[in-house]
């Protein structure tokens, strides 16, 4: 077992064939975001430690996030984000009579990669689950169908950002307005809103607004971050999205 210590973030690599991380208010067609929200992640992170969920009580329970209180993530694009659209076939629960089955259509990201790092009080017990390949329930990126590949890259200490050199992660915003930024350095940059949060009974608590870049590529600021954390992790530096809260629900 590795020695660890509270100022060290455990970094790992998730990725697969396919990933869906659906945005809640796509119906008809079913749409993912361009990258896991960190409710997602908190969701690989129980999977990874095996932290009960309670649905086995109630369907809808997410109990696993007492456990995630403290904790905080930051998260980079390691392939070039990409799509791909397909339709499935579903069982018609609405109208099996008429129509047994409907064609539902999907868009899923295609070949996803991204780096996780964490810092908080489940340091320890995710750096030996990840050593050892113990991974008590099966991580998924989003849905049941898309499997994720899990590989551990270590654990480095926390050191302080330098000026000027660009942040290898997606920048979460902490108000509406985005932070300046550098376009002609940058190049392309997109944002998105997804969910921050959840309660116990997976309703939504925050939301939060992020900067990333489609393609993999740092992100370079004419400032500093607002309401963000920047820090060097190893040879790379991110910006960590605000501690997780204790739940209500």
């Amino acid at each position: 077992m590795s020695n660890f210590d509270e100022k060290q973030a455990v970094v790992f690599d998730i990725e697969g064939s396919l990933g869906m991380f659906r945005r809640p208010y796509t119906t008809t067609s079913s749409v993912s975001y361009p990258i896991p929200p960190p409710t997602a992640i908190a969701g690989i992170l129980g999977a990874i430690l095996g932290i009960e969920n309670g649905s086995g009580t109630r369907g809808g329970n997410a109990l696993y996030w007492k456990q995630m209180v403290g904790s905080q993530v930051a998260i980079a694009i390691r392939k070039p984000i990409r799509f791909a659209s397909h339709s499935l076939n579903l069982l018609n629960t609405k109208n099996p009579d008429k129509f047994p089955r409907i064609q539902v259509k999907h868009q899923f990201l295609k070949d996803p990669a991204f780096r996780v790092y964490y810092k908080g009080p489940l340091g320890q017990k995710l750096t030996t689950h990840l050593e050892e390949g113990i991974f008590p329930f099966s991580p998924f990126l989003g849905v049941a169908y898309a499997p994720a590949r899990i590989r551990f890259i270590g654990h480095f200490p926390l050191g302080e950002a330098e000026t000027g050199k660009g942040i290898d992660s997606v920048v979460p915003c902490a108000s509406p307005e985005p932070p300046p930024v550098d376009l002609k350095a940058t190049g392309e940059l997109e944002m998105v809103v997804m969910p921050f949060q959840m309660t116990f009974e997976r309703r939504l608590m925050k939301s939060v607004s992020v900067l990333f870049h489609p393609r993999g590529g740092k992100i370079f600021l004419k400032g500093p971050v607002s309401g963000g954390e920047v820090s060097r992790v190893g040879l790379e530096q991110v910006c960590w999205f605000d501690p997780w809260k204790q739940p209500w629900g």
